[in-house]
Formats: C-alpha cells, structure tokens, sequence
C-alpha cells in the first residue's frame, strides 16, 4: 500500500508542470534569487510589444500573436518558422518543446493572461494559455515554475478548450 501511495504521488509531481520533459535542468541558484513574486494582476499590460507579430496555427486554427520586446521573445523570432508537437495541461494550456533552446531572459513570472505565450524556461517550451491550469488559483491561468512572457495572442482563443490532448502547433513571423 505504501508503495503504490509513493508511486501516485510521483507520477502526479511528474505531471504537475508545463511541459514535464525530461530535457528539463535543474536551476541555478541565481535563476531562484532573480525570479520576483507577481500578483493576480495582468501581465500583457506590463510587456512592451516589439511590433513584430508571429502566425502560430493550432491544428488547422490561425492566430495572430504580437510579440513582446525582449531577449527570449528575440531569440524566439530566430527559431521561426518551428513547428512543435504539443500536449494540454489541465484546461488551459498547450505547451511543447521548442527545436533550439531559447534563453531564460526577461522578466520571470507564473501568472498568465489568457491569450498569452510564454517559455518554460525548465522544459525550453512554448506555453499557450488558454484558461485555468491545475496548478491555477481562480480562472487566470499560471505556470508551475515561472517563466517568460514572449507575446499575447490578439484574437479570441476559446476554441483551444475544444481541442484534443496533444496538437501541432506552427509559429512563423508574419
């Protein structure tokens, strides 16, 4: 019985991340000293957008992402097009691994906008946030660990919650 109580618990702490790959890195200690706390409050209205927008296709539907002003959303850019195989977690959010590792950074932070991207720095992937996540307290979605905002998608995104467990994704810059 005890045996099978650990191994549920480690299967859940396995599942209790955006992007649970096992490519993920332990951090350092200076990731922890510079991550700050962050509100409930909205974090598009506190990213400069870099007037570059992105297309991100979602099984067949297309969005239109403005892209935020800085390093990790820069580096983002130069990985495009990428196409990336993405998994749902919980009801609000798609992530996947991105095909070249993106630098952690910009401003950290675990509290999403619905409708906004941001970068999993542990799993080095592109995060969707379309509704509360497991780890959520409340409707606005947030990360497990935090990460970096790299954009916010324009357009409604509910027809995400639609969709199936896993889905391609596709990012180009317009």
């Amino acid at each position: 019985m005890k045996q099978l109580a650990i191994a549920m618990l480690l299967f859940f702490l396995l599942l209790s991340a955006c992007g649970s790959n096992t490519s993920s890195s332990p951090k350092s200690d200076t990731e922890h000293s510079t991550v700050s706390a962050k509100s409930d409050t909205s974090t598009s209205t506190t990213q400069k957008r870099s007037g570059k927008t992105a297309i991100v296709t979602i099984d067949g539907k297309t969005f239109e992402m403005d892209l935020y002003d800085n390093p990790s959303a820069q580096a983002l850019i130069k990985t495009m097009p990428m196409k990336i195989k993405a998994s749902r977690w919980g009801e609000g959010e798609y992530y996947g691994e991105i095909p070249k590792s993106i630098p952690s950074e910009g401003k950290k932070t675990d509290q999403f906008d619905v409708g906004e991207v941001g970068l999993w720095p542990e799993g080095n992937s592109f995060c969707v946030f379309f509704g509360p996540t497991p780890v959520s307290k409340g409707n606005q979605p947030k990360m497990d660990s935090p990460g970096i905002p790299l954009g916010k998608i324009t357009s409604d995104v509910s027809a995400l919650s639609s969709m199936d467990g896993s889905v391609d994704v596709t990012v180009k810059l317009k």
